[in-house]
């Protein structure tokens, strides 16, 4: 299955090249090579009735799994927890063998290291999270390891995720894992919004546009349906209304808002974006991040001579806006 769906994505290659063509960079000097190691598999198949002896071996080869000082009990009953058992049932079926998931993890990340080259190499864990909704994708910098629970991309009709709204059950599919394991890269390598004090809107769509930026420059082929988790009819509304949307912002002098209201409807996770208008249940939620790409692309695009780590560390949004030179047709 996870096979035809990495085919099925690069189908939109050559559609989206031209879109992509600034972050089309030459990786065939990197040398790392990147995979998952599959720390889900190699749980699910301890031999019930050698226990002991298998997770001790076990843990010799995952050590970070095991740092919490966990009972041998607690993890047999992981092991044997019938609903773990049957989520981990359910990856391999969806997953399979993961090949074409490393391949583009592989590619994704030689992107990374282009960039980033004196970064240490990352490693890459699977695991069954028994449905831990908050953390699809872990990043701990201090071990430089990336934990990804591939129970929570199994596909959006999956009943697991049934309780969820229809927005985010959709981002449960197989194809958006990668990606979404590249944002929580960027998160890390992008200087974040100030915590100490207020910050406007267009702070924050800047930054999200930076997130979003990050992610299309680690996967500079990526559909931007994959990039924005949007569904067509969704990043249509953008296109056609990219003008209309910012002359929003302008007239309602809501760029320089500092106010939690002005700043959640356009840029916190929701079924749509909250305009007040008759044609709402039109936009896709969080439009602001979908506005703030298309300024740090203008200013990419402005802006040639600086490097991508010089574009994410900018922090004085009004400077940001005025080179870029944004202005939607």
């Amino acid at each position: 299955m996870i096979k035809r769906i990495f085919w099925g994505i690069s189908s939109f290659l050559i559609i989206s090249a031209c879109q992509h063509d600034q972050l089309e960079v030459d990786v065939s000097d990197v040398k790392t090579t990147t995979r998952f190691h599959r720390f889900d598999s190699a749980f699910f198949n301890l031999d019930t009735t050698n226990f002991s002896e298998g997770l001790f071996r076990l843990k010799q080869d995952y050590p970070l799994f095991f740092q919490s000082g966990a009972t041998d009990q607690f993890w047999r009953f992981q092991r044997t927890d019938p609903r773990q058992v049957e989520l981990y049932q359910r990856i391999k079926e969806v997953w399979g063998n993961m090949d074409e998931a490393n391949r583009s993890l592989n590619y994704a990340m030689k992107h990374f290291y282009y960039y980033y080259p004196e970064k240490k190499d990352i490693t890459f864990y699977t695991y069954v999270s028994n449905l831990d909704f908050q953390y699809p994708v872990l990043y701990a910098p201090e071990n430089e390891v990336t934990f990804v629970a591939l129970d929570l991309y199994l596909g959006q009709n999956q009943r697991y995720y049934a309780h969820l709204p229809a927005y985010l059950a959709y981002r449960r599919n197989p194809f958006f894992m990668i990606r979404d394991c590249m944002e929580t890269l960027a998160r890390e390598n992008i200087t974040p919004l100030r915590e100490q004090e207020a910050y406007t809107l267009l702070d924050a769509m800047i930054y999200h546009g930076k997130v979003l930026y990050f992610i299309e420059a680690m996967m500079p082929e990526a559909p931007d349906w994959m990039i924005t988790r949007y569904i067509d009819e969704h990043l249509e509304f953008c296109r056609q209304n990219e003008r209309n949307v910012w002359a929003y912002f302008i007239e309602n002098n809501l760029l320089f808002s500092k106010k939690d209201d002005d700043i959640r409807r356009f840029m916190d996770p929701a079924p749509f974006s909250k305009f007040g208008m008759k044609f709402d249940n039109q936009t896709p939620g969080q439009i602001g991040h979908w506005v703030g790409w298309q300024i740090v692309k203008s200013y990419h695009r402005n802006n040639s001579g600086t490097s991508l780590k010089d574009i994410f560390a900018e922090t004085d949004s009004r400077k940001f806006l005025k080179l870029s030179a944004y202005k939607p047709e």
